[in-house]
């Protein structure tokens, strides 16, 4: 209706307060939020989803705000919502929203967890939580710790069943499965004739719209192949016995499966039926004898490069390995030559036209129609390979930077926990990459991981450092049973169970058989076996598990943390009532190990407490190993997923970095950040070691020499440290922990300049003579000395030397002298990689010039004087400088350069005559 000029147009608050029909229920617009407005609340603004989806909500009703009468959570509502039959909530936004909604509330209550933990016997509240955020975010179902915990259930199978049988990987072919583009039709509202005219862009519109309709069938399908492979025992060789699996989601979007499998009766891979069995269940051929599946494998099996094989590659190479080499016979490969094979334990017999063809199982590919891979595991080494590359997940690249500002930020403006929690959360989670599919696998409550075996975590340090939580609706004192003391009311006939017997056998009655902790349903088949109880002391009841757990425990080793690691085989492995009667009054736990250590009882059949650790220890090792390599192999660690093997306990000196292994100092993450802050020229000398290294490990006679130099602030002890560290997680595994071996020596000139780089002086490292009336004299090593000293340098392989611009040329000549005695070798420096860190200045090289008549001899004497290696550039800096400074003085300052990237060979040459010329 058309208005005069001159009406008032009334404002809206006035036509409100006029209209007498509206009640004070029903929903109202007071205000026009302004685009450049705060953000809402979504805890204060109660028609928020109404607001933004009022397509969705003609009535301005009925959304998650609504108050009623039974109130629901938030996971249950939205799941309802999406998994009902009205397909209007599946879009892509508002899937996000619920996500953000349902992770809102999670982490508040995650926060509000944390904040109730109390440790030890006192009533102090931990420090260090802000820091510690894998507490908080580890029941976040997809987050960096969620997937953390879960290598770490992983690790735990691993090492109580040994290493598994196969991997396996299973695509998804969400394209061209009719029983996908079936559903897909359903869920569109058309006939599902329909299917088989589709064109390209139809299907993959489909796809694109209903991505709750793809995670749930392929959710079904991984269900029917799971219920297949326990039913068809042949199929892998053997009846499996146990299984792990996680669901992964790929830059598309699209999910595929990772699983590793156990089977029984399976001989040894290296064996002839071992090999037999390998060519049974896997294969590489084209099968031109049966069309159908020489068909399926043309189609789904033959790899095709893209832009993602060379990624971040320097080689130019395909980081999955292919073109494959072509066999003769099947091949089992050592741990060294498995990791230069990518992780890959066998070569498989093929012929050249089979170079690109992907390994698979003939009888799965027939049934499951896309893409596998199926890989026989030899050792520790191989699953080590497989939890870096498949089992963990991390954050975007530039998420840990954003998170560790978040942390500072908090920890700056101080004030209530709960607050610097979330906060520190809210962070964590706007930082994370999710597709449409994997927001409808945590909305609908899919399974992202399963396990046949259930995990069970022992808190195994002192009592002190335990966390325990209070109740709710209890005093300020009164704090929830733990494990710990359920033992101690366990019933007398049970007096000879140690805790981690007691821990994997039974489970409490409110608990679930699968703990929703976890965040995955029960998938399992329901066990016939009748459920048993034990009733405790203070008659609460127990249930007996109808299969054993999987014991987890707080990882420590003997150079870590001695007392901890033997205070976690007494707790877990001897029998006890009360805790604190272990050890005797100033009794340190190793003593008390070695006192009682006929009362431990091992936790499967004749394998006792130390190999039961022992047996962890190599895994950890291994994984660290392989964490190195792939980070030496990528030009961006930020690829390289953070792995944390172990439960990351809170510290009371703030440091949170878990020792990874023998000789490692470093978390995983700790490590892999280090990496990403290197700049590129520490970049290409960190992957140019991580070269070297892997040769080595390959068996490949090769020797490194390198003069790494820089001015102060530079960043050398930076680097030198982390290529310490990296050599010590890549050889670890090589040789057995109990010989404690040595595989890096690190020194330098002086005492201080050593205790900088955690070295030695290379006095004491080499026994050189000390300097009379300025002269050295050299001898040579012999007896128990030298058979002591030849024992220590076996296996080490590096040398690093500190502040290089200190060492004279006669030094240099004795370490090249003494190494030549501990190695047994003719070899330049005994074959040894030497590195040499410092800084070329004038002064430096004016005192290492002073001594101009030196006898040479030896295959070391080339006629320089000043035994260092700097770049053609440097010297032609330096030459420069000096002429312009001192013309005639020249030459003596003029040094000769060489290319780092050069071989030690190079070096041997004999000089024209044999004393550096007096001018």
């Amino acid at each position: 209706m058309l208005r005069h000029i001159d009406d008032n147009i009334p404002n809206l608050e006035s036509v409100v307060r006029m209209d007498s029909s509206v009640t004070d229920d029903d929903m109202r617009l007071a205000t026009i939020k302004r685009k450049t407005a705060p953000p809402l609340n979504l805890e204060r603004e109660r028609r928020m989803e109404e607001l933004c989806w009022y397509f969705l909500y003609p009535d301005g009703r009925n959304g998650f705000g609504e108050e009623r009468d039974y109130p629901c959570t938030s996971l249950d509502y939205f799941q309802n919502r999406i998994m009902s039959s009205d397909k209007r909530f599946n879009r892509n936004d508002y899937l996000f929203y619920a996500l953000s909604i349902v992770e809102y509330f999670r982490a508040k209550s995650s926060v509000s967890v944390s904040c109730r933990m109390r440790q030890g016997h006192g009533q102090q509240t931990p420090q260090g939580l802000v820091d510690n955020m894998h507490l908080t975010m580890r029941n976040i179902r997809g987050s960096a710790s969620y997937w953390q915990k879960c290598c770490s259930e992983l690790i735990s199978m691993v090492r109580a069943l040994g290493p598994p049988t196969w991997f396996l990987t299973f695509s998804c072919n969400d394209l061209n499965w009719p029983e996908m583009m079936k559903a897909l039709l359903i869920a569109d509202g058309r006939d599902i004739n329909d299917a088989e005219r589709l064109t390209f862009p139809e299907r993959l519109e489909l796809v694109q719209k209903h991505p709750v309709v793809i995670a749930r069938q392929f959710t079904l399908r991984v269900n029917a192949l799971m219920r297949f492979l326990k039913h068809n025992h042949d199929c892998m060789g053997g009846p499996i016995e146990d299984y792990w699996y996680r669901v992964e989601f790929q830059n598309r979007g699209s999910p595929h499966l990772h699983m590793l499998i156990w089977c029984s009766n399976v001989p040894e891979f290296s064996t002839p039926e071992g090999i037999e069995i390998i060519e049974k269940v896997v294969s590489c051929s084209l099968n031109p004898n049966d069309p159908v599946l020489c068909k399926l494998v043309e189609d789904l099996q033959i790899h095709k490069h893209t832009l993602t094989c060379k990624k971040n590659r320097q080689d130019n190479g395909c980081r999955f390995g292919f073109p494959k080499p072509a066999s003769d016979s099947t091949v089992c490969l050592g741990p060294d030559e498995a990791l230069a094979n990518n992780g890959r334990f066998c070569l498989l017999k093929r012929t050249s036209n089979e170079s690109m063809v992907n390994n698979y199982n003939a009888v799965l590919l027939s049934i499951w129609k896309a893409n596998i891979d199926v890989q026989p595991c030899g050792s520790y080494t191989a699953v080590a390979y497989y939890v870096a590359k498949y089992a963990s997940k991390c954050e975007p690249h530039d998420a840990g930077e954003v998170i560790r500002d978040a942390i500072s930020k908090a920890k700056r403006q101080g004030g209530d926990v709960w607050k610097q929690l979330f906060s520190v959360s809210m962070t964590i989670l706007n930082q994370r990459l999710v597709s449409a599919p994997e927001c409808a696998y945590r909305l609908c409550h899919l399974p992202l991981k399963m396990s046949s075996r259930k995990t069970v975590f022992i808190n195994s340090c002192r009592p002190e450092e335990r966390f325990r939580l209070l109740k709710f609706d209890s005093d300020e004192t009164s704090v929830y049973n733990n494990i710990f003391d359920r033992y101690t009311l366990r019933p007398t006939e049970l007096e000879d169970l140690s805790l981690a017997e007691f821990a994997v056998r039974y489970e409490t009655i409110s608990s679930t058989t699968w703990s929703e902790d976890n965040g995955d349903a029960e998938l399992r088949e329901e066990d016939i076996t009748p459920t048993r109880h034990i009733t405790l002391r203070d008659n609460s009841r127990m249930r007996i598990r109808n299969r054993a757990a999987v014991l987890r425990t707080r990882y420590y080793t003997v150079n870590s943390n001695k007392e901890g690691y033997y205070y976690s085989l007494v707790v877990c492995h001897i029998p006890f009532r009360n805790e604190d009667e272990l050890l005797l009054e100033n009794e340190t736990a190793e003593n008390c190990f070695l006192r009682r250590q006929r009362d431990l009882r091992p936790l499967h059949g004749n394998i006792t407490a130390e190999q039961f650790s022992y047996a962890e220890q190599i895994i950890q090792q291994a994984v660290a190993q392989v964490t190195a390599l792939n980070a030496g192999r990528e030009a961006d660690a930020g690829d390289v997923p953070i792995i944390c093997v172990g439960e990351q306990i809170v510290h009371e000196d703030d440091n949170f970095c878990e020792d990874v292994g023998e000789g490692a100092v470093m978390s995983d993450e700790l490590f892999l950040l280090s990496i990403r802050g290197l700049n590129i020229q520490q970049k290409d000398l960190f992957r140019k070691i991580s070269t070297e290294i892997e040769k080595d490990l390959d068996n490949q006679e090769s020797q490194l020499l390198l003069f790494i130099t820089g001015g102060a602030g530079s960043g050398k002890s930076f680097l030198l440290k982390l290529i310490v560290e990296h050599i010590k997680r890549c050889y670890a595994p090589t040789v057995d922990a109990l010989l404690k071996p040595k595989f890096v020596e690190v020194g330098s000139l002086t005492g201080v300049a050593a205790r900088q780089v955690f070295g030695k002086t290379l006095h004491t490292i080499f026994m050189l003579p000390i300097e009379k009336r300025n002269s050295l004299t050299y001898k040579q090593i012999t007896g128990h000395k030298l058979e002591n000293e030849r024992r220590k340098w076996r296996y080490i392989k590096w040398l690093i030397i500190d502040e290089i611009s200190m060492v004279s040329y006669e030094i240099l000549r004795m370490i090249h002298l003494r190494l030549q005695e501990f190695k047994n070798s003719q070899k330049l420096f005994g074959g040894v990689n030497i590195l040499v860190f410092g800084e070329l200045t004038t002064a430096q090289l004016q005192l290492l010039c002073e001594r101009r008549h030196l006898p040479l001899t030896g295959e070391f004497a080339d006629g320089v004087a000043v035994r260092i290696f700097p770049t053609v550039r440097q010297v032609d800096l330096y030459n420069d400088r000096m002429s312009v400074e001192n013309a005639k003085l020249h030459k003596t300052y003029l040094i000769r350069a060489v290319d780092e990237s050069r071989e030690i060979a190079t070096y041997g040459r004999r000089p024209p005559e044999n004393v550096i010329p007096k001018d």
